[in-house]
């Protein structure tokens, strides 16, 4: 009688992001594509760079992106903000290493595939505005907060695409 229960539960996907906040906003991705998170770091800006691009990052003689969310994201910057943490991402995930600059970093949660809200997508949203929603992936409903979910490797290619 037991045996189906279990077997039910091994069933259900599970999954776990790294979560941070941006301007109070909670979002995730996939631990996964994370490599490591830094809470030292020196930005080296890059002139004529699009707005998204804060610069670039020196760790261990590799040099990354260092990604603005708060431009890809359009969030409003509510004034001067200090760097945070940057989230650096395996180089599976973009043809050029980066990371994301971020305020807070809020730990792991685990999320069962049925807590997910995915989107849907229109074929008849125009391209800008469907790249720029494809850098998220859905939602999910914590105790306290939204959680946005967003796909990293969508990250970098946003920016590749303006």
């Amino acid at each position: 009688m037991r045996r189906p229960v279990i077997e039910k539960i091994m069933k259900e996907k599970k999954y776990q992001f790294c979560t941070f906040s941006v301007a109070g906003h909670l979002f995730g991705v996939d631990i996964h594509d994370v490599r490591e998170i830094k809470d030292e770091f020196s930005i080296t800006p890059v002139h004529h760079a699009p707005k998204e691009i804060k610069g670039l990052v020196n760790i261990r003689g590799q040099v990354y992106l260092a990604l603005n969310l708060r431009v890809i994201l359009q969030i409003r910057d509510s004034g001067a903000q200090a760097e945070g943490r940057l989230i650096l991402f395996k180089p599976k995930i973009g043809q050029d290493m980066f990371g994301i600059l971020v305020d807070t970093h809020n730990g792991v949660v685990r999320i069962e595939e049925k807590q997910i809200e995915y989107h849907q997508y229109d074929q008849s949203m125009p391209s800008e505005m469907t790249m720029k929603r494809a850098i998220t992936i859905g939602v999910c409903k914590l105790e306290s907060k939204l959680l946005t979910i967003l796909n990293a490797a969508n990250l970098l290619v946003s920016i590749q695409q303006d």
